[in-house]
């Protein structure tokens, strides 16, 4: 993951030097925190949401049971997500995984 984060670092600043502007390092990083934040979040909603399909067979016999399996699957996602994420100082990122894993699309 280091590398690619590098790689897009890198990227960013040449895409700059080569548009004729200049280089800002702050605005590379910014942009790849961007990217690389919605990968986790996206890697880490998909896991939910897997772990979920394969745990869950609805209905259950309980709302505890519901509750549990989300629980775990929450936290499993969570784990994924704070594995990758980087500088989400204002946790605008984890609020995001939050309401998706709240409010499945499919």
């Amino acid at each position: 993951m280091f590398f690619l984060v590098i790689a897009e670092l890198a990227r960013c600043y040449v895409l700059s030097i080569k548009n004729g502007g200049l280089p800002c390092i702050e605005n590379a990083v910014e942009t790849t925190a961007k990217l690389v934040n919605s990968e986790a979040i996206r890697e880490s909603v998909e896991l939910y949401k897997d772990q979920m399909s394969r745990n869950v067979s609805l209905p259950t016999d309980t709302v505890q049971q519901l509750s549990e399996a989300n629980f775990s699957c929450q936290r499993d996602a969570t784990a994924l997500f704070l594995e990758k994420v980087v500088f989400d100082t204002d946790d605008k990122c984890y609020q995001e995984l939050t309401v998706e894993c709240n409010n499945p699309k499919d």
